[in-house]
């Protein structure tokens, strides 16, 4: 049996460490946020229909309001496979079945039961939290930092809006330190079933493969570059399945015009109206994440223009190179959709700027935090509160406990 390394402890226990904080904050927030219902973490607008089999249940739903994307994820982790009624209450139905990953995997988990899957599904959301710590946690060690930076991948944008939101995205940004481990710090053959599983979770894991094969081609080693494209497979058999089942997705995430729709936000600074300083601050921050797209987009340029092709070089500027062709507004809205979604391209920066000790590399992702920060510290303004009320109202048991025992002994 191999023994276990000192190294190896260390990270398990910044992992178990990231796991229980992601835990103890879901659990304040859905007592004091959501009446300790659970699935307050779906964000489940009231203003959108529920399927008729939900109707009846104990479901949380968010006042006046659309909601937000974990509630379609959720619907399709309760219909996987297409064979029931959920279709006509996702909001774009290609587009979220083609991320199948997580719903699928809280489906099989929940062995298909409706009551089990919130559980199933909150329960892969925090696996991947504790994955991705630990992955992290290795790397950091590989690089000679402290094994407990491997916690600031709570800070990652794309896990941070995952938690309050319960969205796909952790779950990828699990898989994109797991690929700069297993492919530049720790090479291994557990990169293949990352780079099958990354396409599944969102689209934008294609670039995981991508740059992969790329990377391998240079290097020539062909016969890897191939087994990598093949991991790209079960991917397209899957699109391929959605696209015959329903239609083609016809979103219009990009333009013909590369920064068109950068260019158009940036143009743009407030996206809502200003009526309070806690909005201003929000349209302030919202800008400043802005800013260090921008500047991750100058920095990955920065990799084609010195021929530095390494992997996560590669895989940076590869990303970059999509993401300027993103157009649709709703993706620049807010630094809560367009730093979760730029998160692959944020993490692999970072991590060379730990790697190469190159602190620019980490002002993408530090420029980001502050935005997601204010509206995790927003949802937790009710939990001292909370905790002060549970607090005054279990010290008040215990008075009345030792109060009674008196009385009886009294007697």
């Amino acid at each position: 049996m191999r023994q276990i390394s000192a190294t190896e402890r260390r990270s398990f226990g910044c992992a178990t460490l990231a796991l229980a904080l992601a835990w103890a904050w879901l659990f304040f927030d859905v007592r004091y946020n959501y009446g300790g219902n659970w699935t307050g973490l779906f964000c489940i607008g009231d203003k959108l229909a529920l399927p008729p089999s939900l109707v009846d249940r104990d479901l949380y739903r968010v006042p006046q309001s659309q909601g937000y994307d974990g509630q379609f994820y959720y619907y399709v982790s309760h219909d996987p496979f297409l064979q029931g009624e959920f279709l006509q209450y996702v909001d774009n139905s290609p587009l979220r079945w083609r991320r199948i990953l997580l719903p699928a995997l809280a489906y099989v988990m929940a062995l298909g039961r409706a009551d089990l899957i919130p559980a199933a599904y909150i329960g892969i959301v925090l696996a991947s939290v504790f994955a991705g710590s630990w992955w992290l946690s290795r790397l950091c060690q590989s690089a000679s930092y402290n094994a407990f930076w491997g916690l600031s991948f709570l800070m990652v944008p794309a896990v941070a809006t995952s938690l309050d939101r319960m969205t796909v995205d952790s779950l990828l940004a699990a898989l994109c330190v797991a690929f700069a481990y297993y492919g530049v710090y720790q090479p291994s053959w557990r990169i293949y079933p990352v780079l099958l599983l990354a396409p599944l979770a969102r689209e934008t894991g294609l670039v995981l493969p991508a740059a992969f094969c790329l990377f391998c081609i240079f290097q020539r080693r062909f016969k890897e570059a191939a087994l990598g494209m093949a991991m790209t497979l079960p991917w397209l058999g899957w699109t391929l399945f959605i696209h015959v089942r329903l239609w083609g997705d016809a979103t219009p995430w990009l333009s013909a015009i590369p920064f068109s729709g950068l260019v158009t936000r940036t143009l743009k600074p407030v996206q809502f109206e200003i009526t309070g300083q806690w909005l201003a601050m929000a349209a302030f921050l919202d800008y400043l994440a802005l800013l260090g797209l921008w500047f991750a987009l100058w920095l990955s340029a920065g990799f084609i223009w010195k021929k530095n092709f390494g992997l996560l070089e590669l895989a940076t500027a590869i990303f970059a190179c999509s993401a300027m062709f993103v157009a649709k507004p709703d993706v620049w809205a807010d630094a809560y959709a367009f730093a979760r979604t730029m998160s692959p391209m944020l993490i692999w920066l970072a991590l060379l700027g730990i790697s190469t000790r190159s602190l620019k590399l980490l002002v993408p992702l530090a420029l980001s935090i502050p935005r997601i920060a204010q509206q995790i510290g927003t949802m937790s303004i009710s939990f001292p509160r909370g905790m002060l009320d549970d607090a005054t109202v279990l010290i008040s048991l215990c008075v009345l406990a030792v109060a009674l025992t008196s009385k009886t002994r009294r007697r």
